[in-house]
């Protein structure tokens, strides 16, 4: 995750959908390192990302369809 946000790409972390084999570095992990990265990454849970994801999904299917390579 942080190559990703090394390289510039925004992130976003299901934090229901993530573990460690250490609960203490976990907690710290989402409680205080990652808010610090607010701009580059984002907190969120895997509901609201089905919400978002299915919010949208009129949006794409009314989109033209692509013919060919890009």
């Amino acid at each position: 995750m942080l190559d990703a946000v090394d390289l510039g790409f925004a992130v976003t972390v299901a934090t229901d959908a993530v573990a460690s084999s250490d609960p203490t570095a976990h907690e710290a992990v989402l409680n205080h390192m990652l808010p610090r990265l607010a701009q580059q990454v984002r907190l969120t849970t895997t509901a609201e990302i089905v919400t978002a994801a299915t919010a949208i999904q009129p949006i794409c299917a009314a989109l033209p369809a692509r013919s060919g390579r890009m």
